[in-house]
C-alpha cells in the first residue's frame, strides 16, 4: 500500500490494538516512556483529602493524574465545585464526582485561571496536583488575592532516554515528558511535534522551532489519530478500526 512507512515516536504507552491498526495504514509507532507518574501512598494522601471532602469546596484539577490519585479514595461524593482542563480530565471528573460538579473548564491552566477569575471566585480554593505542577494557574490566582491551597497527590519522575533513529513525528502528552525528552535528544529538522494541549506545546517551543500540531482533543488515542491523518491524508484510526479504552 505504502512503500515507505511513516515512523512515529510516542512518549507514552498506547493500546496495542491502536498501534497495530496504525501499522496497517503504513504508520509504524515506537513507544519510549520519558516519565513515570505515580500516585502518592494512600497514607500520605488521605490526611490531605479527608478534610476537603467535608467542605463545600472549590477544587481545581489540571491533570487527569490528580483525579485518578484521589478518585478511588472517596466513598461519598463531596459537595465540590470543580474547575478542570482537558477532555480526558473532565471525563474523569465526571466519572468520580458527577457532571453536576463541574463549574468550568478551559484548554490550558492559564485559561482556567482566567475562567475562575471571570466567575468571580473569591477566598480559597484547593488545587490537587503533582510535585512538578506549573506556575500559571496558582500564580495568576494568587496575584488576584485568591488563596490557593496546593495538595500534592502524585509525583513525576523523569526517565530520560536516547532515541536511536529519526522520526517523522513525535507525540508529547505533558510538559514533563517534553523536558525529559529534550535533555538527551533533539528533534530532526523535518520532524512534526504533536502536543496534547497548549501547555505542552508551550513547553516544546522552549526547545524546538519545529512545526507543532496541537490537538484540540486531549486524549492520547486522539493525538495518534491526528498524527496518522496528518501523514496519511484521508485515513483515520477510527474508520473501521478497533475500539480503544480512554
Amino acid at each position: 500500500m505504502h512503500e515507505q512507512p511513516v515512523h512515529i515516536l510516542s512518549t507514552r504507552p498506547l493500546p496495542f490494538a491502536l498501534v497495530e491498526h496504525a501499522a496497517k495504514l503504513g504508520v509504524v509507532v515506537d513507544i519510549l516512556t520519558f516519565i513515570d507518574v505515580r500516585p502518592l501512598p494512600v497514607e500520605q494522601v488521605k490526611p490531605l483529602l479527608d478534610p476537603v471532602t467535608a467542605e463545600k469546596a472549590i477544587v481545581v484539577f489540571t491533570s487527569m493524574n490528580a483525579v485518578e490519585a484521589i478518585g478511588g479514595m472517596i466513598d461519598k461524593r463531596p459537595e465540590w465545585k470543580i474547575y478542570c482542563i482537558g477532555r480526558q480530565t473532565r471525563t474523569l471528573v465526571e466519572q468520580y464526582f458527577g457532571t453536576d460538579s463541574i463549574a468550568g473548564t478551559a484548554e490550558s491552566a492559564g485559561q482556567l485561571a482566567m475562567r475562575i477569575l471571570e466567575d468571580g471566585v473569591r477566598g480559597k480554593l484547593y488545587f490537587f496536583c503533582g510535585d512538578r505542577r506549573r506556575d500559571e494557574l496558582p500564580g495568576k490566582l494568587r496575584e488576584q488575592g485568591i488563596a490557593v491551597d496546593e495538595r500534592v497527590v502524585y509525583e513525576t519522575k523523569e526517565l530520560p532516554g536516547i532515541i536511536e533513529r529519526p522520526y517523522d513525528g513525535i507525540l508529547f502528552f505533558s510538559p514533563s515528558a517534553v523536558s525529559s525528552f529534550f535533555k538527551s535528544n533533539n528533534a530532526g529538522a523535518g520532524t512534526i511535534l504533536f502536543a496534547i494541549g497548549k501547555t505542552t506545546a508551550e513547553e516544546i517551543r522552549k526547545y524546538s522551532n519545529n512545526r507543532i500540531h496541537i490537538s484540540e482533543q486531549a486524549g492520547k488515542e486522539q493525538l495518534l489519530d491526528e498524527a496518522v491523518t496528518c501523514f496519511r491524508p484521508g485515513t483515520t484510526l477510527r474508520a473501521e478500526g478497533p475500539q480503544w479504552d480512554n
